[in-house]
């Protein structure tokens, strides 16, 4: 069995490690901690790709939406 948990430090308690321990069966556990960022957190981590996302969320909304077919892709 393999289970992928996402959460933030401050959810971190003895109690999430109860629960782990409930879910599974065998007696070895492996943890494996990563700081990288995640995706939102990422794309929101400069300011010229939160105006960029800006931009592209005013396009959306507004419609300003260009659609190709993949026949009139250029590739």
């Amino acid at each position: 069995m393999e289970i992928s948990l996402r959460i933030d430090k401050n959810e971190l308690d003895a109690s999430l490690l109860e629960k782990i321990k409930a879910l599974t069966k065998k007696r070895i556990i492996e943890i494996r901690i990563s700081d990288e960022l995640d995706e939102t957190s990422y794309l929101m981590s400069t300011e010229a790709n939160r105006r960029s996302l800006a931009k592209s969320l005013r396009e959306f909304e507004d419609k300003e939406i260009i659609s190709k077919t993949p026949e009139e892709l250029d590739l």
